[in-house]
């Protein structure tokens, strides 16, 4: 018995194959946000600040256990063998293939990990498919979007991941067919320089130069009323080979041989008052269990509580374990640069970087594939530094530092937090 459910777009539920109808909005909002976090448990706290936009009721909690009863009974989950009672929370737990959110992730993550354009392409294709429209178009309104930051990090990921589709199919030379869902996308989004560019690129190899140069014209026509700011410097670099018929008409990946950097700072040798945790961690990245996605393992902290240097020490520790290759850096510069060092590190000559970003993020991916490397990073902001430096290939590993809570990390790429302080 199968119970499977869609958020990308109006939410529906099928059990076995039949409509499973929910009206009541509290146990619609209430399914909603175990969704967003199926398969990881959600405090009461957190289930109480969503229901509720003024303040809760007198008895919230036991509101909450009332809701999730009625839920159960409405889904079919008499026995609870969906949403599971936790000592501090909820969790719906199932299989992410019955989920079409978790199984969009998967498909994103199983593009950016393949080699073959073909399959990259595919993948991107059925995974940008599974979206309906926005993200639980008929659930909640303003006051849950703002309390659940879950769901502009997805719309967002839908965005990137239709870039790096129309990148992939871009790759396989075919900009014809493209034409007409580039010009929709664009319209839909028209403050987006990347798919722009992208369109640029379709129109120049299909042989319409004066049609890109016409889309640049646009965009920025667009940006300048809308925002009151100039193009960026990439769509501009564009726009300057389309205009000078210097744009090769069929894509030109470049060649580039197999590098093995090691960026690793000094180890800082045995940590005694950490060994458990150094062991525990190391084991984390080197044996993450058979799962398909990056291990990657936060420690959050002050400075001055070690957490670079436990870092150091887990990174070497783990280093064996990681013959690809080890890459280091400290995100006090912006990502971009960041990603350019690493493609230097990778070998990749200062010519072959490409232009665009997503393609470099593609790039660096490739370069990993069925590559075993450890990546550090040291002092990050937020999770948007890292997502575009995460490798492809769950054969890899990450480690990051950073003051703050990177929850978006958790949510979406599984990371797994150590909150470490002074010893």
């Amino acid at each position: 018995m199968e119970t499977v459910f869609r958020v990308l777009g109006p939410m529906e539920i099928d059990r076995d194959g039949e409509p499973v109808r929910l009206r009541p909005a509290k146990q619609r909002t209430l399914l909603a946000v175990l969704l967003l976090r199926a398969n990881v448990v959600v405090p009461v706290a957190t289930l109480v600040d969503c229901l509720w936009e003024d303040a809760p009721p007198a008895g919230a909690k036991g509101t909450i256990q009332a809701y999730v009863m009625r839920l159960r009974q409405a889904i079919g989950d008499q026995d609870a063998r969906l949403i599971k009672t936790r000592p501090d929370g909820y969790a719906l737990e199932t299989a992410v293939e019955n989920i079409d959110l978790q199984r969009f992730h998967v498909l994103v993550t199983h593009a950016q990990a393949s080699c073959e354009p073909e399959e990259r392409a595919a993948a991107l294709r059925e995974a940008v498919g599974l979206w309906r429209g926005p993200l639980l178009a008929d659930v909640g309104g303003a006051a849950l979007r703002e309390r659940i930051p879950d769901i502009p990090i997805h719309a967002e990921a839908r965005l990137q991941a239709l870039e790096q589709y129309f990148d992939a199919e871009l790759q396989l030379g075919r900009h014809n067919e493209l034409l007409d869902e580039l010009r929709a996308t664009t319209a839909e989004h028209p403050l987006r320089e990347r798919f722009w560019g992208q369109l640029m690129v379709a129109l120049y190899r299909a042989h319409r130069q004066r049609e890109a140069l016409a889309a640049y014209a646009e965009v920025t026509r667009r940006l300048a009323d809308e925002l009151g700011i100039d193009t960026g410097a990439e769509i501009r670099a564009l726009h300057e080979r389309v205009r000078d018929g210097d744009l090769p008409l069929t894509p030109q990946p470049p060649q580039v041989p197999a590098v093995v950097p090691a960026q690793l700072p000094a180890d800082p040798g045995d940590l005694p008052e950490r060994a458990e945790l150094v062991d525990e961690i190391t084991e984390l990245l080197v044996n993450p269990d058979d799962r398909p996605t990056v291990p990657l393992v936060v420690l959050t902290g002050c400075p001055d509580g070690g957490r670079a240097e436990l870092a150091a020490r887990i990174a070497h520790r783990a280093r064996p374990a990681f013959p690809g290759g080890q890459l280091h850096a400290t995100l006090n510069t912006d990502t971009a640069n960041v990603l350019i060092g690493f493609l230097h590190a990778l070998g990749v000559r200062e010519e072959q970087v490409p232009p665009e970003a997503e393609e470099r993020t593609a790039l660096y991916r490739s370069l990993l594939a069925k590559r075993r490397v450890l990546v550090v990073l040291d002092s990050v902001a937020g999770p948007d530094q890292v997502r575009p430096l995460l490798p492809g290939d769950s054969g890899c590993a990450v480690l990051v530092t950073s003051e703050n809570d990177l929850r978006g990390l958790t949510a979406l790429q599984g990371a797994r937090q150590f909150r470490v302080g002074p010893t």
